[in-house]
């Protein structure tokens, strides 16, 4: 008595897109008529909300970085006048204390600003090569 085998093969073509592939596109288009105009305008406002979404955070970013700059600005104005106010009142060693602490100041916040950007640029960055491959994966 002989035993047919059955052989099964799962083909994998990767496809990274916002919608199906091409082929699978024609396939739902077979089965129900109209469905890659619903497909491809889901796409679209995924798209356009993804967009809209990544502005929010652009315009919030800045207002922060703005915001951060402000308030630094008031702090060197209000030290500065500490400072000339302490040495007017014949308090020279602090009133100078004061004025050298001013540079120091503002540039540990600009390379604390900057550390900030690039951690933040790496985090990114590993984020999206996390989900390129698990995208990778799925395929």
């Amino acid at each position: 008595m002989s035993r047919l085998k059955t052989l099964q093969t799962k083909n994998k073509e990767p496809f990274l897109a916002t919608f199906p592939n091409p082929r699978v596109l024609d396939h739902y288009e077979r089965i129900r008529p109209g469905s890659i105009n619903r497909i491809i305008s889901l796409a679209e406002q995924q798209a356009k909300h993804r967009q809209k979404l990544e502005r929010e955070i652009v315009e919030a970013n800045i207002k922060n970085e703005k915001r951060g700059r402000d308030y630094a600005s008031a702090i060197t104005i209000l030290l500065v006048l500490i400072g000339g106010w302490l040495i007017l009142q014949g308090k020279d060693i602090i009133g100078f204390i004061v004025l050298a602490g001013l540079p120091t100041f503002n540039v540990y916040n600009l390379f604390r600003g900057k550390k900030k950007a690039e951690e933040q640029l790496v985090e990114k960055e590993k984020e999206i090569t996390r989900e390129q491959k698990k995208k990778l994966s799925k395929k």
